[in-house]
């Protein structure tokens, strides 16, 4: 099994230490957002959002890598988000690539469900080994959350122009991302 982790903002560190920790094979796409949303674009219903085009060309080039198993937020909440999913597999399945689609979310099985996953996409490493590493993925995901918070505030009254998101590591301001 060979994961493909899409971007989707920072949120893949946290998931890339888990899968670190797990021993997990999985694949990131490069950050390219000119060809990932023009991937998105041309395969996306026409009418959708950018997010669910940029999530898109970014499963595309994680099939291209080698992914057969592709990582999606799944669930309700407050956007379409956690609904994408089902289209994007049967778009990516329409282009030739067989991949199984893996919605992560809290499910009514709640975290236990969650963990469930990542055991077996773990190929059912030890549960002290899937919840030690979980739980440093959280941290990490947590810190991130606090660091953004802090260029979010920052942002708006910096005195030099794109500073705080240097500092953060954004693709678009050309540096390396935070890891």
């Amino acid at each position: 099994m060979r994961v493909g982790i899409p971007h989707m903002g920072n949120v893949y560190i946290p998931l890339k230490a888990l899968f670190d920790r797990l021993n997990i094979d999985y694949v990131i796409p490069p950050v390219n957002n000119q060809r990932t949303l023009s991937l998105g674009v041309r395969y996306s219903p026409e009418g959708l959002c950018i997010p669910f085009k940029l999530t898109l060309g970014n499963l595309i080039e994680a099939a291209e890598l080698g992914a057969d198993t592709l990582i999606m937020p799944g669930g309700t909440g407050i956007c379409r988000l956690g609904y994408y999913a089902k289209t994007q597999e049967q778009i990516i399945h329409d282009l030739g690539y067989n991949c199984e689609m893996v919605q992560l979310g809290v499910s009514e099985q709640k975290l236990f469900g969650l963990l469930k996953i990542i055991k077996r996409l773990s190929n059912y490493a030890p549960w002290a080994k899937i919840i030690s590493a979980f739980r440093f993925g959280l941290a990490k995901l947590n810190a991130l959350d606090r660091i953004e918070r802090v260029v979010q505030k920052v942002r708006p009254v910096e005195r030099i122009k794109g500073t705080a998101n240097r500092l953060l590591c954004y693709p678009e301001e050309g540096a390396n991302r935070l890891h």
